[in-house]
């Protein structure tokens, strides 16, 4: 697995590289704000269910996402002004799931209750859009042979990618703290 993510992350660096040299500052913006964004959902995923070590630490790591989220929006923003629907929509999902992801990490529920379902339910939702926004840019960028389409399509893609890496982690929290609460008491 560690393969797997060091590899996810060689493949995101030429990416958000790529993205401040020849994307429009919109985008550019935009790589920034989901980096500092899986950054802290991926050191905070690495701890769940535990308290931060300090004071310093929980308000770095929310100090780093409130600068996240603003500029998520902010460029979501900047898309919607400019008419770029595809865009508007791909950055949207991804700050519905950034927020699920967040209750996820943050308000750990009951796994496997109504609210866990519901949760996850939408997660697929907007997942599947995002995943039919790469469909559509790959569709667009083979059809028209549009560049900028093609690397829409891997970006997202690699996003897909680096964001399962952390809703794996929270997975296998979820399925450990079910696992210990059927364990049967020990008697002594």
């Amino acid at each position: 697995m560690q393969f797997i993510k060091t590899g996810f992350f060689v493949l995101l660096s030429v990416d958000v590289g790529l993205y401040l040299r020849y994307g429009t500052a919109n985008e550019a913006l935009e790589q920034v704000a989901w980096l500092i964004l899986l950054a802290t959902f991926l050191y905070d995923s690495l701890d769940l269910g535990e308290a931060y070590a300090s004071r310093f630490e929980q308000v770095g790591i929310h100090a780093a996402q409130t600068i996240g989220y603003g500029l998520a929006v902010y460029t979501c923003w900047g898309y919607w002004t400019a008419g770029d629907t595809s865009s508007f929509v791909n950055s949207a999902a991804w700050l519905a799931i950034c927020a699920l992801l967040a209750y996820d990490v943050y308000a750990l529920g009951e796994y496997g209750g109504l609210e866990w379902r519901a949760r996850n339910v939408a997660k697929v939702v907007l997942y599947a859009v995002v995943v039919a926004l790469v469909g559509l840019w790959g569709w667009q960028g083979v059809s028209t042979n549009d560049a900028d389409s093609l690397v829409s399509a891997y970006d997202a893609a690699l996003w897909i990618g680096c964001f399962t890496i952390v809703e794996l982690r929270v997975f296998d929290f979820e399925t450990k703290e079910e696992a210990e609460l059927l364990q049967p008491p020990i008697e002594s």
